[in-house]
């Protein structure tokens, strides 16, 4: 029963996080609709469905693809980013690992503070290892040095992290960009996009030193092709 019921709540899940990347959500709302709809089934199981780490795991890396699919997460994208606050700079996209272990804490919280006589018998059988916020605090810290050690996804917050304040991510904040925008945007801060000065620098390949996003037929344009082709 414990399995039928499990890929009952997987299929679901994967069913609404799919019907909301269809949507013409804009970024920031996309992100929010994720983790209020499809993350409150796995919210619901927790105590009940007995998720291994492995499946919560899985499942996370089935969130990615269908965001990718649509064009929500660049593939090459950081995965740390990707669940980081907004006003650190992430999308805050809900973990399915942190989410059921954050869930399962609240619950052992509960039990041992409550004062019913039932609940107390259950809970002399319970240990609270750690505190949800101090958790959630926790994971966040780590995702921030996680990111922080990429020698290219980190780069750009290394250098502003002097200049950095609440203004810096207001945009992502807001939310107002379409969501492959955002996608796009994150990704070319955190050099992920496949640029000819990447493929050059960091890939060895042989890339053509014009700019060919500038027709050379017109006059005006072959004057900006002509200064472009030295950035390539």
């Amino acid at each position: 029963m414990n399995r039928e019921m499990k890929e009952k709540v997987r299929k679901n899940y994967l069913r609404r996080v799919n019907l909301i990347a269809k949507s013409k959500l804009y970024g920031g709302n996309l992100m929010k609709a994720v983790n209020a709809w499809p993350v409150c089934i796995l919210r619901y199981s927790t105590g009940i469905l007995e998720w291994s780490n492995k499946e919560l795991h899985v499942m996370d890396i089935k969130t990615r693809k269908v965001l990718a699919m649509f064009g929500i997460f660049h593939i090459q994208s950081s995965v740390a980013r990707l669940y980081q606050n907004r006003k650190y700079g992430g999308r805050r996209l809900k973990n399915v690992e942190d989410c059921v272990s954050s869930e399962e804490m609240s619950l052992k919280e509960h039990v041992v503070r409550s004062e019913e006589w039932m609940i107390k018998v259950v809970a002399n059988k319970v240990e609270v290892c750690e505190a949800r916020a101090d958790y959630v605090k926790h994971m966040d810290r780590e995702r921030a040095e996680e990111l922080a050690r990429k020698k290219m996804h980190g780069r750009f917050f290394k250098n502003i992290a002097e200049v950095f304040d609440e203004r810096s991510c207001q945009w992502l904040r807001a939310g107002y960009l379409a969501k492959s925008t955002e996608a796009f945007v994150c990704a070319a801060q955190e050099q992920a996009l496949g640029t000819r000065l990447l493929k050059k620098v960091v890939l060895g390949e042989e890339v053509a030193a014009e700019c060919r996003i500038f027709d050379k037929t017109s006059e005006p344009i072959a004057h900006l092709a002509a200064g472009c082709s030295g950035l390539a």
